[in-house]
């Protein structure tokens, strides 16, 4: 469950972003940004999966009043 944030420094940060976005500024960001996804996206090739198994969850018992409680596997 996400909240919006509705705060005067959050609409004038959007504000800003979205200025800076249509201007010069955004061409030099841009291949700065492209560096990012191109780091992360190797690094995210260097992963695989692995099985996490958690103990202590056998003994917890969790509210089933809230369904966001619900787990998924």
């Amino acid at each position: 469950m996400l909240a919006v944030n509705e705060d005067r420094e959050q609409t004038q940060a959007i504000h800003q972003k979205t200025a800076r976005a249509q201007t010069a500024r955004r061409l030099e960001g841009a291949d700065a940004a492209e560096q990012d996804r191109r780091l992360h996206r190797n690094a995210q090739r260097l992963l695989r999966p692995v099985d996490v198994v958690i103990e202590c969850l056998k003994e917890r018992r969790f509210p089933d009043t809230m369904t966001r409680t619900r787990a998924t596997t």
